[in-house]
Order: structure tokens, then C-alpha cells, then sequence
């Protein structure tokens, strides 16, 4: 069995994943930290230097990488469905969940995280004059991105489960008794 976690920043999808991971004996593989590791570079940096079309193009090269691999669970990018091959890789190699939370928590989620704003590049290329996401921007960006996302994210999903008020440790919990009754 392979667990694709899908949704937009913030959401949880590393933080369950791992722990999902733990609780079925599952290996676990981030995306986004597999590339900066292959690349040696933040995906803001990989993004300044060559481009969304580059970081997408590695994004769909980690991805593929999962094709023989069992018992894992993969968080991905925010963003991965945005390329029509990867939703169908998605639907077809995996079982896909969409972990969402509201704007508002995923808003303060993203201003707490100290590393926002160094790993993570504005998606809708706007920054302030000092070139960081101001809070009006990120507001904005959050709340125009998620809107064109989530009909994506409900298309390929299997199940989906809302992050805001429980614990990463609930809904794994959560997340494994659903797989166990599907079966």
C-alpha cells in the first residue's frame, strides 16, 4: 500500500505523515525534502535560480520515483496537482488523502513557522520590496490558491480529513482507522 497526503501548506501533511509512518511500520518520504536533498538547495533557492517549471519538473521526478516502492507514505508539495500527470499518477499508484484546515490556521500555522519565509517562495511570485512575504500578500495568496486548488484536491482524493482543531497524532489515528475499515 502507498499513502499519497495531499493539500495546500500548512496542513499537516509532513508532520502526519511521519507519524502515520510510525504507526503502520511504513517508510516515509517528503517530496520537497527529498529534493532539496538530491539538489543541495531550498526549494525557494531552486525556484529564484531556475524557476516553478524547473522545481515542477523535479517534483514530478520524485514522484515517479514511488512507482515501485510499498509501504510508504508520501507527503507531497502543495502544489503537485497542479500537473495533469500527476493527478492521474496519483489516482492510479496509491491511495490519496487530502488533509485541509481552514485559511485561518493554516494562515497562522505559516506565520509561526520560522523557516516560511526562507524555505517556502511566494507561489503567486508577489513579495514586498524587501523580497519576503508580507502579511497582506500571504493572506491573499493563501486565500486565492487554496479557492483554486481545493476542487484539484477533491477530484483525486479518496478520503479527506480537516487538520484545524486535532492533534497530528488524532488524525493519524484517525487516518489508520479508516484504512483498516476500507480493507
Amino acid at each position: 500500500m502507498k499513502i499519497f497526503l495531499i493539500g495546500y501548506r500548512c496542513t499537516g501533511k509532513t508532520t502526519i505523515g511521519q507519524i502515520l509512518a510510525n504507526i503502520l511500520n511504513f517508510s516515509f518520504l517528503d517530496i520537497d525534502k527529498q529534493i532539496e536533498s538530491e539538489t543541495g538547495s531550498s526549494i525557494a533557492s531552486i525556484v529564484k535560480t531556475s524557476g516553478w517549471p524547473e522545481f515542477r519538473n523535479l517534483e514530478k521526478q520524485a514522484l515517479i520515483k514511488t512507482y515501485d516502492k510499498n509501504k510508504i507514505i508520501v507527503s507531497t508539495g502543495g502544489g503537485i496537482v497542479l500537473d495533469i500527470e500527476n493527478r492521474t499518477f496519483l489516482k492510479n499508484n496509491g491511495l490519496s488523502i487530502w488533509l485541509f484546515a481552514n485559511k485561518d490556521v493554516i494562515l497562522d500555522r505559516l506565520k509561526k513557522d520560522k523557516n516560511t519565509l526562507l524555505s517556502r517562495p511566494s507561489l503567486l511570485n508577489k513579495k514586498s520590496v524587501d523580497g519576503n512575504l508580507e502579511s497582506e500578500t500571504l493572506e491573499n495568496e493563501t486565500s486565492t490558491l487554496i479557492s483554486q486548488r481545493e476542487p484539484i484536491y477533491s477530484e483525486i482524493t479518496q478520503t479527506k480529513f480537516d487538520t484545524s482543531t486535532k492533534t497530528p497524532e488524532e488524525i493519524a489515528q484517525m487516518i489508520k482507522r479508516r484504512i483498516l475499515n476500507d480493507r
